[in-house]
């Protein structure tokens, strides 16, 4: 190993030691504060001598409280000590990177010698090895944090919240060590998607999601030491909502940023797809704003403690159910990591986190010496509302959880595929989603002041933007939605008259403001199913038309940048017939990676976005294949995001200080049903990640399903050809690498068919009339599948055109290949398995 991997490797051990120290030393302080008085007591009961039983008392308790003061030092130093190790190991390591040294594999697997400093940088985050680090990093110094900020609960919770944040740090330590950046093998990996060094957004992305995911670890500390001592301190709330409300405006941010990153690189025109991945960054963000509705102190309705107890654990527990599906391979997108070896650790790490909490909630919750009912004060109709809206967010968690985990539990249980898509989502969470506009819009009249707005001037706001809607868009949906968008942002705007201070009440403020972005937001979701989509093959001076927008092409241009080879279009925007702009969208052929990615041109307005992307480019005859869509209030939601985030922090700045009151227990209500029902509901969920956290190696699964429409009108089936080994082919008329590689499928085909060799394409999101063209330009004579929408070769896993997979004769998918076939991949991987 060189000096710049032991180095890294010191920092990364120094790192789990102190936390390790940590967990050990705030557990004792834990033990000996929560048992000091138990201890003496047990004591004094065996001396009936009066003198000695007061002597013996005095010994016992300065002997455990000596123990417990050493204890409660070491934890927290420790704990610190464990951040600044991870930051120093992270800095080591960007050193490298954007001084691209040699000493160390992972800098040369992750950067290019011409690749800019900011994309040095932020390669740290761009493969496996990197992000962990970085993601330990994000806990510990969550959890150094903590040390101060637990300081207003009492001794025995402080000591229990730094154990379990300690105990947390080690064990990604330990993951962090298992897939070091500082090891010889962490070059060996594959190079990142290009996708990760494409757009500025990826280098603030990544780390608002960590950072968020991290501050969500504190909260579920505070849940465990709750649940364990059966009591929540006078601070356990106020710091259950800093905590969280820090975690949500993290993760606000970070989950728009990714939005508008996939938006703005992807290609595909829109800002959400239901990825496995980009729901398991969703999940924890509907636990947290649920707690947001939990631990506020106008938000403490009926059962509230309940509530706030079990989604304040349940939040990290989804964080790090986040983790294995990331990182360990058992779902294919474009946002996750290459499979690795870590499924079956970060599987454990789901365990650990996720199975003692839940044993603690369910025997907390139901034991008789717990706590009963909720505050009966916040009962009645305000009480059953926020019951109701942290119901309703509960549900919408319920449901994207099994849409995202539903595949992958029935795969490891039935060995069959399947794929739940957008159009499922729509549909399930519809209701819910007007449920909770509707609650959203009741927010005034359930707020602790006595005076709530009068209900004419908003009710008047609704009704025109409902009535003005319909008749323009005649859409009922868009026209209900506004209706209520309108309703509650002028009911809430009385939050911004001065209050008894002569200032507006900067959590009513900051409530309104988020509840608008939410309000906005969905407006524009719903409008933008008003778009307009037409995809053409242009020669210069011919015109594509979307709705009221027209572009023609101008010219092809064609260049070799930075390793890449670049195609770019110019063509002119015009509307009503007047030009109103220039487009110039890229499609970019990066050979090493065997990737195309289109670079779209994207011109917004507060009305509507004009989306240009380039998907096939022919510079020899100088046409192009173009995609135009126009698609109605996407800025809004991009406003709606940052209103949303401008709420929270308007709503998180401190106020006056006060003198901080006496520390007053009180026990733990109840767990209330929906609680203990959403625990039994996820489970078994977490607990299919825990067994499947990666296909076994070496045991084929079963090939997706293929069955459609194919180019020639006839229907195919991949299932048909059981018996022989089938050859899928992805492709599509505009994919410049499928030209190259289609010579080499159709000779195969025509090879080895008599050996029981059948080829079977995917035309994926093309025209017909481009793809028959195509096929007659190759002289292509097996079948291929239509897939206008990519939805079925989705389901194989495809990231990127060209792509070929292997199937064996009983049905088997066997090997696949990112990128245009190559004899030698023929040679040695497709013919042994046709000879077999």
């Amino acid at each position: 190993m060189t000096g710049t991997m032991v180095a890294g490797t010191v920092l990364l051990v120094l790192a789990l030691a102190a936390a390790l120290t940590a967990a050990v030393g705030c557990g004792v302080a834990a033990w000996t504060t929560a048992g000091r008085a138990d201890r003496a007591d047990r004591v004094t009961d065996c001396v009936t001598d009066p003198v000695t039983s007061h002597v013996t008392s005095r010994v016992a308790g300065r002997v455990t409280g000596g123990v417990a003061a050493h204890a409660a030092r070491l934890g927290p130093g420790a704990l610190v000590l464990s951040a600044a190790a991870a930051a120093a190991a992270a800095a080591h390591l960007e050193v490298a990177l954007l001084r691209g040294s040699a000493a160390l594999p992972y800098a040369a697997r992750v950067t290019d010698p011409d690749m800019p400093a900011y994309y040095r940088a932020t390669a740290m985050w761009s493969a496996l090895e990197g992000s962990l680090l970085l993601w330990l990093l994000a806990l510990a110094s969550a959890a150094a944090i903590a040390t101060a900020t637990a300081r207003r609960l009492d001794p025995g919770q402080r000591a229990t919240v730094l154990a379990v944040l300690a105990a947390v740090v080690a064990m990604f330590g330990v993951i962090s060590l298992l897939a070091s950046p500082f090891t010889a093998t962490a070059g060996a990996g594959a190079a990142p998607s290009p996708l990760l060094r494409d757009h500025a957004a990826m280098g603030v992305h990544p780390p608002l999601l960590y950072a968020g995911f991290a501050a969500l670890a504190v909260p579920y500390a505070l849940s465990v030491a709750a649940l364990a001592g059966r009591r929540l301190p006078r601070g356990w709330a106020a710091t259950t909502r800093a905590w969280n409300l820090g975690a949500w405006i993290l993760l606000t941010a970070g989950v728009a940023l990714g939005a508008w990153w996939s938006y703005a690189v992807l290609g595909w025109g829109g800002y959400w797809a239901w990825d496995p991945v980009e729901n398991a960054s969703l999940l924890p963000w509907l636990a947290s704003t649920a707690l947001v509705h939990s631990v506020g102190p106008r938000t403490r309705g009926g059962h509230w403690s309940g509530w706030a107890v079990t989604l304040s654990g349940l939040a990290f527990v989804l964080v790090v159910l986040a983790q294995l599906l990331t990182r360990s391979g058992i779902v294919e997108s474009v946002h996750a990591f290459t499979t690795s070896t870590l499924g079956p650790a970060l599987a454990v790490s789901l365990g650990a986190v996720a199975v003692p909490w839940a044993v603690l909630l369910v025997v907390r919750g139901r034991s008789r010496a717990g706590v009963r009912g909720g505050s009966p004060a916040r009962h009645g109709i305000r009480g059953t509302a926020l019951d109701g809206q942290r119901t309703v967010l509960t549900v919408v968690l319920v449901v994207v959880a099994t849409g995202t985990l539903l595949p992958t539990v029935l795969l490891l249980a039935t060995g069959e595929r399947f794929s739940v898509g957008p159009p499922w989502y729509q549909r399930t969470l519809a209701p819910f989603a007007l449920l909770l506009l509707v609650l959203l819009a009741a927010a005034p009249w359930l707020s602790v002041r006595p005076r709530p707005p009068h209900p004419l001037l908003p009710g008047a706001a609704g009704a025109a933007a409902c009535c003005a809607v319909g008749v323009v868009v005649r859409d009922p949906a868009l026209a209900v939605v506004s209706g209520l968008a309108a309703f509650t942002v002028v009911a809430g705007a009385r939050a911004l008259r001065p209050g008894p201070a002569r200032v507006p009440d900067r959590r009513a403020a900051g409530s309104w403001l988020a509840h608008t972005g939410v309000a906005l937001g969905a407006v524009a979701v719903v409008a933008g199913s008003h778009g307009s989509v037409q995809e053409g093959v242009l020669t210069p001076g011919e015109a594509l038309t979307a709705g009221d927008t027209t572009v023609t092409l101008v010219r092809l241009d064609r260049d070799d940048d930075a390793g890449r080879r670049v195609a770019e279009a110019e063509l002119l925007i015009g509307r009503d017939g007047q030009l109103t702009g220039t487009a110039r969208p890229e499609l970019r052929w990066y050979p090493d990676h065997a990737t195309m990615l289109a670079g779209p041109d994207i011109h917004g307005g507060a009305v509507d976005d004009v989306y240009v992307t380039l998907l096939d480019a022919d510079p020899a005859s100088g046409t192009a294949t173009v995609r135009l869509a126009v698609t109605p209030l996407v800025g809004w939601l991009w406003a709606a995001a940052g209103l949303a985030v401008a709420g929270g922090l308007v709503a998180g700045v401190p106020g006056r200080r006060r003198t901080p009151p006496r520390v007053r227990l009180r026990r733990i209500p109840s767990t209330p049903a929906a609680a203990r029902v959403l625990t039994v509901l996820l489970l078994p969920v977490l607990t299919s990640g825990l067994v499947g956290c990666a296909p076994v190696r070496g045991e084929p699964a079963p090939a997706p399903p293929l069955a459609g429409e194919g180019l020639d009108g006839d229907r195919y089936d991949v299932a048909d050809l059981r018996g022989s080994v089938v050859l899928v082919a992805a492709w599509a008329s505009w994919c410049a690498p499928c030209h190259d590689e289609m010579p080499l499928l159709e000779d195969a085909a025509q090879r080895y068919e008599d050996d029981g060799l059948e080829v079977l394409g995917i035309n994926v999101r093309d025209l017909p009339g481009p793809a028959r063209r195509f096929t007659a330009e190759h002289d292509v004579s097996f079948p291929s599948v239509v897939d206008p929408r990519g939805t079925m070769s989705v389901a194989w896993g495809l990231r990127g055109l060209p792509a070929t997979y292997l199937v064996d004769r009983d049905g088997n998918l066997v090997a696949r290949h990112p990128g245009p076939a190559t004899q030698e991949w023929i040679d040695t991987v497709v013919l042994p398995e046709v000879r077999r």
